[in-house]
């Protein structure tokens, strides 16, 4: 009994030195209870991530927006940030090319990038170098082609694939902000959660393959050209567009692929209001299947 007892108080001892408020001889009682109400004042926050995948015109952005805003989410849209990275390539005289690779995934690695979104008017800034950057973005006019072209090589891809996982898991300070923001009383007792949805193309596959849940969008051909005319106001032709969609998705078909564990929504025939109900439902039930303990049913 002796024994136990003295194994257990030294194995105590141990784990205790390791923490800067303890000293290995002498073990306050006082300061052991302090930081034990220090560290379990309150519930931790349970992290999910959720990603919207799929070929341009199908609904990634609208429905990514409308389902964080209803559910109280964070959204991410992984092009944005790639297209403030094509921005410093501008900047820096880099063509984006296999030959650039190794130059561009270093600018990347020492580049810092951040994306915060406004709920309340659908607004978002992306931060470079803790420099707003979104009007630069917007004005430059960076085409799909070269953000399809910066996606498919991999070692811009890898060097990236960190800078972004950092926006969807960040650090729990943040999370409470942003959950105390939403009028969450993050500390009583209850679960917390905080959820991102990340939105780009191949974001699942070259951010999130091991996100809570992957939607890979899908819609016909000619819905896609006719959403794209809308959304340019009549500044390319409907055959402009058609020519582009073909050329980029055959170029870059890798791209396009859904990865296998990916859940495949079709939104041809969806109205705006139906995808994010659709995705909305399918997000909760992933969620309540999280806290039941409870894999997805997909």
């Amino acid at each position: 009994m002796n024994s136990l007892l003295s194994s257990t108080s030294s194995l105590l001892n141990q784990r205790l030195a390791l923490h800067p408020l303890f000293n290995l001889n002498t073990v306050s009682l006082v300061a052991l209870k302090s930081y034990l109400s220090k560290t379990e004042r309150l519930p931790p926050v349970h992290q999910l991530s959720f990603v919207i995948d799929g070929p341009a015109a199908t609904g990634k952005s609208e429905i990514s927006k409308g389902v964080s805003k209803k559910l109280g989410f964070n959204w991410v849209d992984s092009q944005a940030i790639y297209r403030a990275l094509l921005l410093k390539c501008r900047y820096n005289n880099l063509e984006v090319s296999p030959a650039n690779a190794v130059k561009i995934s270093e600018l990347a690695k020492n580049t810092e990038f951040d994306f915060i979104y406004e709920k309340d008017d659908d607004s978002y800034k992306v931060l470079m170098d803790d420099k707003d950057v979104t009007k630069q973005i917007n004005d430059c006019e960076i085409p799909d082609k070269d953000v399809l072209n910066a996606l498919s090589i991999p070692e811009i891809t890898e060097a990236m694939k960190n800078k972004q996982r950092r926006l969807v898991y960040i650090n729990e300070e943040r999370m409470r902000k942003e959950l105390e923001k939403e009028g969450e009383d993050v500390k009583n007792k209850s679960p917390k959660i905080y959820c991102t949805l990340l939105e780009g193309r191949a974001a699942g596959k070259n951010v999130f393959d091991d996100a809570h849940l992957i939607f890979n969008l899908k819609a016909d051909f000619n819905v896609r050209v006719e959403r794209r005319f809308k959304e340019l106001n009549g500044k390319k032709t409907k055959e402009q567009i058609s020519n582009e969609l073909k050329e980029n998705e055959t170029k870059f078909k890798e791209l396009t692929t859904p990865i296998k564990r990916a859940l495949t929504i079709n939104t041809t025939d969806l109205n705006k209001e139906e995808q994010i109900e659709t995705i909305g439902f399918l997000v909760k039930d992933r969620i309540k299947r999280y806290f039941d303990n409870i894999g997805p049913m997909y």
